[in-house]
């Protein structure tokens, strides 16, 4: 299943999507809703971010360097027993084709394509083999942070401005998320071509670590850490990111 949220008419809500059709949902998205008879066309609809988060999980490091990446960087990944986790404001998310916007005080931006996991149930100190039944679906989001400030021991700082998380299109409920064909455009230009079954952590393997201290709920989201290096962005850039099953996330880069 396919879900959206979006405003139509000056009202938001969330709805399936069959095709080029909308069906309204009535109820939560997180039980058992119901797909009501309104239906309307996508194209009368403006989509926004599928979910607003009450807290946004990331995580750091989360993929298996190659050979000539290890040589480059001077380390690998092993050291890392259990996911590296960091945190972003919920008030930074935006939706599909909203701009991202670049602070008066940075010179520009770096920028992750992610994986994002929403959260359907309350999740604390689940067990790995039962974390997948938590889980409502996947989108598609980019973990933007202001450029020189990654290394901030404030990271949160660097990665909660205003418009930086855009998440979309929409909340694919039924992938295996094993093995997805990840792929990012920067300015029309192929930069990235990745699967997550490059993954250090798997999917099950995040959310039981950050559910042993902490509790996701309903609609949090985790992001699953970018499959490539990150990207250096500036005014008028655009970013694309694909992931199979998903869809494509696309946003701009302007200057406030």
């Amino acid at each position: 299943m396919k879900i959206i949220r979006y405003e139509r008419c000056g009202n938001e809500a969330y709805g399936v999507l069959d095709g080029d059709s909308v069906r309204a949902v009535q109820g939560s998205i997180c039980s058992d809703f119901k797909v009501s008879d309104e239906v309307c066309k996508l194209d009368q609809v403006k989509l926004l971010a599928p979910v607003q988060p009450g807290l946004i999980v990331g995580v750091a490091g989360n993929r298996v360097l190659s050979p000539s990446e290890i040589a480059e960087h001077g380390h690998d990944h092993s050291e890392f027993k259990e996911p590296v986790i960091f945190f972003k404001a919920s008030s930074s998310v935006i939706g599909p084709l909203d701009n991202i916007v670049i602070p008066a005080a940075s010179n520009g931006l770096l920028i992750g394509p992610e994986v994002a996991v929403v959260m359907r149930r309350e999740a604390l100190q689940v067990s790995e083999d039962r974390a997948l039944e938590y889980i409502l679906g996947y989108t598609s989001a980019l973990d933007v942070s202001v450029r020189g400030l990654v290394a901030d021991p404030f990271a949160a700082r660097a990665k909660s401005y205003h418009t930086f998380c855009p998440m979309g299109p929409l909340i694919a409920t039924d992938l295996d998320c094993r093995a997805l064909r990840v792929t990012c455009r920067h300015n029309n230009v192929a930069v990235l071509d990745m699967n997550t079954s490059n993954w250090l952590f798997s999917v099950a393997s995040v959310i039981s670590s950050i559910s042993q201290f902490m509790t996701l709920r309903p609609l949090d989201a985790v992001l699953m850490g970018s499959l490539g290096d990150l990207l250096g962005t500036a005014d008028g850039d655009v970013v694309e990111v694909e992931i199979e099953g998903i869809g494509r996330l696309r946003n701009t880069v302007v200057r406030s």
